[in-house]
């Protein structure tokens, strides 16, 4: 788990259960009022974006996710055929 105010563009985390990727993340101070962070979200699976503002003390959680390289060999109908090179 890492504090909002350290959320990066590019970043995957766990919001309300889902995978989501961080789009943009702003960090934004309005004078006397508490900072926040303004984020953009896009929702791993079905691509929909959305906003979300969290308090800067507020804490996400991230998961353990590995990215590999593969090769694109063929398209079969609706499915893609890759090789783990």
């Amino acid at each position: 788990m890492i504090k909002a105010v350290d959320l990066r563009k590019g970043k995957t985390i766990l919001h309300e259960g889902e995978l989501f990727i961080v789009h943009e993340a702003q960090h934004v101070a309005k004078g006397n009022k508490r900072s926040y962070m303004q984020t953009k979200l896009k929702n791993f699976k079905t691509g929909n974006t959305t906003d979300v503002r969290y308090s800067v003390d507020d804490r996400v959680e991230i998961p353990y996710v590995e990215s590999k390289n593969y090769e694109y060999l063929y398209r079969d109908g609706d499915n893609y055929m890759v090789m783990d090179t």
